[in-house]
């Protein structure tokens, strides 16, 4: 039906299944996921232990990029990453990113 072909292999099913509902469901996951972990951020920020010059919702977006594009990137690789290396990095990185600099 004048479909265009997949860029590779994974991005029609991460990307295109589905068409416009699809888009919609995923959607309506990512706004709900941002508002859960702003929310979450927030509540850090409140309490102390999270820098409270950071917008939360910005936060948020980084955060799940950061794991939608991890997810990708597994989804396309052909040889099994070091898995404890990917997270120890990714937690590393927003762990300590985010923490309140301390004197």
């Amino acid at each position: 039906m004048g479909r265009h072909p997949p860029r590779s292999d994974v991005e029609e099913p991460l990307d295109g299944a589905g068409g416009r509902s699809w888009s919609r469901l995923v959607g309506g996951f990512r706004r709900r996921m941002r508002a859960l972990v702003a929310g979450r951020l927030e509540e850090r920020q409140a309490a102390g232990t999270l820098r409270r010059d950071l917008e939360p919702s910005v936060v948020a977006d980084v955060i799940l990029g950061a794991y939608e594009d991890v997810g990708r990137r597994l989804a396309e690789t052909r040889k099994r990453p070091d898995f404890r290396l990917w997270a120890r990095t990714i937690l590393t990185v927003l762990h300590e990113g985010m923490l309140e600099k301390r004197p």
